[in-house]
């Protein structure tokens, strides 16, 4: 059996974490959200699968912002 990539992993994320109106979070709002510590390219970036280890502090931003723990 193979993982999840990571980028499949953010995605269930994504999926599971709506914005409070149901719509799926996009980079822009997580920029905004994270106040620039996740910036739309990093957030493009890691869903396209570009990046495959993302660092703590991106990932507690992201929790943080979604509302989710880290």
């Amino acid at each position: 059996m193979n993982p999840m990539h990571i980028s499949q992993r953010f995605e269930t994320l994504l999926d599971s974490y709506r914005r409070q109106d149901g719509s799926q979070w996009t980079g822009q709002q997580v920029d905004e959200a994270t106040g620039g510590v996740v910036t739309r390219s990093y957030f493009v970036n890691l869903r396209k699968g570009r990046i495959e280890s993302p660092g703590y502090d991106k990932l507690a931003a992201i929790a943080k912002a979604l509302g989710f723990p880290p």
